[in-house]
């Protein structure tokens, strides 16, 4: 038996590989004339040659059967004969087994040669962030392209695209053979600012195809249902029933966003009204009779600072 230096496992004499860990298995101290593993060629070769010899001892001990049978010229069994019968079968036989016991044998070590090292499994610590959750995989392609500060927010892959939407704006790619098919020269990528998108419509998926659908400012918005949207370039269209509550969310934070940047617009240009514009608004509302003589003399001080 060999035992293993490095794991200290216990293996087969022939063997020429750790069965544990793979390290490579080498004499003892006092295994120093031990025989080198065979090539599997001789282990063949010497298999065949076995074989032979065993099928040829199986003829021999037949024909020492029929010398046993053999009479002499009296009419009686042959005592000569059949001594001579025995003593063939009795050869063959054990030819045959010595035979058949090293072909045993050989059959061990051609297993044990034929052993692969096995690999060790090293275990690589993996490091995870406890304070913050890991980001996907989209989510640390948008870092590195488009900073931390613009994430991906919502992600839609659609027959004829896929859309992302970000902070302040969304991102239109027509990726695969099938968006090729659908939309022909409109292909590539598409960033559209939000502050440019005017409105937002979509269809649900159900029996028909659903979509969404975006209006751009100073584009025209396809009109003839799923047809028509197939081939807009401003649409995404989609037939997984799961993605209509994306595209519904999809719309929401953008109509929110549209929302939100006109307030800011309305409250920008109420600061930035200057104190002779506000006079003008003041004498028309005096002028109609929405407001006084002294209503107006009043927020005129107040304007002009009197």
């Amino acid at each position: 038996m060999k035992y293993c230096k490095n794991c200290g496992t216990e293996n087969e004499f022939e063997a020429a590989f750790c069965v544990n860990c793979g390290q490579t298995l080498t004499a003892d101290l006092g295994e120093t004339n031990a025989k080198k593993p065979r090539s599997r060629i001789s282990i063949v070769i010497e298999t065949v040659f076995l074989a032979s010899v065993t099928a040829f001892m199986l003829f021999v001990a037949m024909i020492g059967a029929i010398l046993t049978q053999a009479i002499d010229e009296n009419g009686d069994k042959s005592t000569v004969a059949i001594i001579i019968g025995v003593f063939i079968i009795i050869f063959a036989i054990a030819v045959m087994v010595l035979s058949i016991a090293r072909m045993i044998k050989i059959k061990k070590c051609r297993v044990s040669v034929s052993q692969k090292p096995a690999k060790p499994v090293k275990s690589v610590p993996v490091k995870v962030a406890v304070d913050k959750p890991v980001p996907t995989v989209k989510q640390q392609k948008s870092a590195e392209v488009y900073g931390e500060a613009n994430p991906i927010r919502y992600t839609l892959i659609g027959i004829n695209g896929q859309l992302y939407v970000y902070n302040n704006k969304i991102e239109i790619k027509r990726k695969g053979i099938i968006s090729s098919m659908y939309m022909g020269a409109f292909k590539g990528e598409k960033m559209i600012p939000i502050t440019e998108i005017k409105s937002v419509q979509v269809k649900k998926a159900g029996f028909t195809q659903g979509y969404i659908q975006f209006g751009i400012s100073g584009s025209l918005e396809g009109r003839g249902g799923v047809n028509e949207a197939k081939h807009d370039e401003n649409t995404i269209l989609f037939s997984n029933v799961n993605s209509n509550a994306t595209a519904i969310s999809i719309k929401n934070y953008i109509e929110n966003a549209i929302l939100n940047n006109k307030q800011t617009v309305t409250v920008t240009h109420q600061q930035n009204a200057s104190p002779a514009d506000e006079l003008i608004k003041y004498k028309e509302l005096l002028d109609s009779g929405v407001i006084t003589h002294e209503d107006f003399e009043a927020k005129k001080k107040q304007l002009l600072g009197l």
